[in-house]
């Protein structure tokens, strides 16, 4: 009976201990308008669907050690051209994903935030492909929240 109330109670601490420390998977968004872009307008032809007034540069989203962050590209317009993500790079900051560069997997990037304490922040650059236009950078942010 001791044996069962330890098993038991070791069981609700596991399953307490996950519940605190749960994953979350953020989602990241560039929306692209191809027809318009070219090397001289991507602040205004592009963004992450963050409000008017917060620049490319200065989007940023709040993450916790053990999420995973997934970027995926979109296109705006009408008629749109084939779109490609290429990579997302580490810039500068706290190398949150302790990786100066990850690759596309498919058709998005993913990475997991293995590093980083309260307040920390990388940047970092998403590097992508418009077909017949060539390759564009965009760089945002990531921070690490409570």
């Amino acid at each position: 009976m001791k044996l069962l109330s330890y098993c038991l109670l070791g069981l609700l601490f596991c399953s307490s201990v996950k519940e605190g420390f749960s994953q979350t998977t953020h989602t990241i968004i560039l929306n692209v308008n191809t027809a318009e872009i070219k090397k001289s307008n991507v602040e205004e032809t592009c963004d992450f669907g963050q409000p008017d007034n917060v620049s490319n540069e200065d989007f940023s989203i709040e993450v916790r050690l053990g999420d995973e962050v997934k970027w995926e590209i979109n296109a705006v317009d009408e008629n749109p051209r084939e779109l490609e993500l290429i990579n997302m790079k580490y810039e500068r900051g706290r190398n949150l994903f302790r990786k100066e560069k990850i690759n596309r997997q498919g058709d998005v990037i993913r990475g997991t935030v293995v590093a980083g304490a309260v307040g920390q922040s990388e940047k970092y650059s998403i590097k992508f492909k418009v077909k017949g236009k060539g390759s564009f950078v965009i760089d945002p942010k990531i921070v690490i929240k409570n």
